[in-house]
This record gives C-alpha cells, sequence and structure tokens, in this order.
C-alpha cells in the first residue's frame, strides 16, 4: 500500500515535503511536455502544481488516493495546459534575416532594470507575464484573477507610465 502523507502547515516538515514532491511535479510534466516544452516549462509547471497543493489543502482526500498520485495529478493538468498554450502558439524561427535585433547595451540592461524595480507588484507582474512571457490578454487576465478589460487598461497605462519613467530617466543621465 503507498504510503499517505499529510500536508504540514509550515515549517522544515513542509520545506521537506516541497522537495520531495518537487522532483515528481517536475518529472510528470516534463514527460508531458517533451518535445514542445523547455526545462524551464516543466519547471513552472511543477512549481505551480505544488502552489496549488499548499495554497489549498484541503482539496486533498487522503483515502481516495496518495499525496503523490495527486500531486502527479496536478502537475499533469498544469503541464497540458502549458503544452496546449505552446503548441496553440505559433513559433517563428529567431533567425538574423528575420528578426535582426541588436543585443541590448550594459546601459538598456541597467535602464530595464531599474524600471521594472520601480513598478509595483501588479505592474511588475503584468510587464514580466506580457513582455518577458509572452502571454496573451486571456492568460495573464487568468494568471493575475482580473478581467481582460482590466488586463488591457492597466496594459495600456503601463505603456504609458514606462514610457514616462524612460524619459525621466534618460534626462537624469544627460544632466
Amino acid at each position: 500500500m503507498k504510503e499517505r502523507w499529510a500536508i504540514p502547515a509550515e515549517g522544515p516538515e513542509r520545506e521537506a515535503l516541497y522537495r520531495r514532491c518537487y522532483a515528481l511535479a517536475r518529472e510528470t510534466a516534463a514527460r508531458i511536455l517533451r518535445g514542445t516544452g523547455s526545462r524551464e516549462d516543466a519547471e513552472e509547471c511543477a512549481a505551480d502544481a505544488l502552489a496549488e497543493l499548499f495554497a489549498r489543502p484541503q482539496r486533498y482526500d487522503a483515502a481516495r488516493a496518495s499525496l503523490e498520485a495527486y500531486v502527479r495529478v496536478l502537475s499533469r493538468s498544469r503541464a497540458l495546459d502549458c503544452r496546449r498554450r505552446l503548441l496553440a502558439r505559433p513559433q517563428l524561427p529567431l533567425q538574423e534575416e528575420i528578426c535582426p535585433v541588436p543585443a541590448p547595451s550594459e546601459g538598456q540592461k541597467e535602464l530595464l532594470q531599474e524600471l521594472v524595480a520601480s513598478l509595483g507588484p501588479q505592474e511588475r507582474a503584468l510587464f514580466t507575464l506580457k513582455y518577458l512571457y509572452g502571454y496573451n490578454t486571456r492568460e495573464i487576465a487568468r494568471c493575475l484573477h482580473i478581467s481582460d478589460s482590466a488586463v488591457t487598461t492597466r496594459g495600456s497605462r503601463l505603456k504609458k507610465k514606462l514610457a514616462a519613467l524612460v524619459e525621466q530617466l534618460e534626462g537624469e543621465g544627460e544632466r
């Protein structure tokens, strides 16, 4: 019979359980994403699955299945969602002829780090999901638990704010 694990509220037991389950969740996600997703995608799916486990421990019913099976189901669900998202998004090869984008200079990297650091948590999350992960409006809305129109509005405000911050920081650099 499979071992039944309790989900501790916090402390070293919780950390040990996280480490124990993380490898299992990552392995499950990696198997599903093989050929479509990256290692980082599998790690993100595993982290999301465990975040849900610890956010809603009452959903786990030890009488129905082992915690190992429950973690695998959570990870499988996240990985399948990720796989569908990756397959739905058209992938263009980033060759120099198609997308000739020069590497950012050190000054540009520092400027971007300053800009992102100056944003609030919600703005930073929106920026990261949209511009670093390439999520669309609906995906961002789902992640941030807000409406599609709120994502559009906040995204528009964020662009204006970033443009103003760039001007401000560039103005300070010229002095």
